[in-house]
């Protein structure tokens, strides 16, 4: 039962954390060239959890696809 929750909240708060970071990087002037760093390295941090979702979606739809075609289960 837990998987089905961190599905559901995994991709709303990496989007979310993805958006703030972009904003708090665009609004740091270029001269503040630290603190963009960190703000990338919280939009890499808040968009890693996404794409392991994502991947781990697109292998199960590949399982789910090679059973249904050659009848292995």
């Amino acid at each position: 039962m837990l998987p089905t929750p961190l599905l559901i909240f995994v991709p709303v708060t990496s989007i979310v954390s993805i958006a703030i970071g972009r904003a708090a990087r665009h609004s740091l002037p270029y001269t503040a060239k630290r603190d963009r760093a960190i703000a990338l390295v919280g939009i890499i941090l808040a968009a890693l959890p996404l794409g392991l979702v994502i991947i781990g979606i697109v292998l199960l739809q590949l399982v789910l696809g090679f059973s249904m075609f050659s009848g292995n289960h």
